[in-house]
């Protein structure tokens, strides 16, 4: 999958949220943490070409579809529903992608879909910051929450002294390998 592959959004098309995947991943050995970043990047590139019909029932606005990597894979849309009050969350199993349909369009929307991922295997480990992240001071020691994507942005999401925050990867010294989690 190359960072410049994108849906064909040539004509409005309906299909499965797991045929686009598939096609997306045509030539991927492993669809793991890695593709499914990579995934969230190619459909963030054309979310203005994008849209779930599930959702747009829904008429929520200001959407933010995550897939989130724990022990299994979900995608989790949170919006705005109408009368902006709230927020309404609604999230699929990897096991029911075949029932999720992706509408394609010809024609850019309003209003895109921003994709992200958070990938929890790398909550636990330990950093200290070099940097300070939000109310954080640089210096202090966190334990990593999630590695979250929003587009090709990457970033750790942390949390010291009682606060969460967000940092990137050069803001941190690790003190336990983020490979092996010790």
């Amino acid at each position: 999958m190359s960072p410049t592959d994108r849906p064909d959004c040539s004509g409005d098309s309906i299909l499965p949220l797991s045929d686009l995947i598939m096609r997306l991943g045509a030539g991927v050995d492993r669809f793991d943490e890695a593709f499914s970043r990579g995934l969230a990047a190619q459909l963030d590139d054309a979310a203005d070409r994008l849209e779930f019909p599930v959702i747009e029932d829904m008429g929520l606005s200001e959407v933010v579809a995550t897939f989130s990597m724990a022990k299994t894979m979900r995608l989790v849309v949170t919006g705005t529903p109408p009368g902006e009050i709230g927020e309404a969350t609604v999230a699929f199993a990897e096991s029911d992608f075949a029932a999720v349909h992706v509408r394609l369009l010809a024609q850019a929307r309003d209003n895109a879909y921003t994709f992200c991922t958070l990938d929890y295997a790398w909550a636990g480990r330990r950093a200290e910051l070099l940097v300070s992240a939000g109310s954080i001071p640089a210096g202090q020691v966190v334990v990593v929450r999630a590695l979250a994507t929003f587009g090709r942005l990457a970033e750790l999401r942390v949390q010291g002294l009682g606060l969460q925050a967000s940092v990137s990867f050069s803001g941190v010294r690790w003190l336990n390998s983020p490979v092996d989690g010790d």
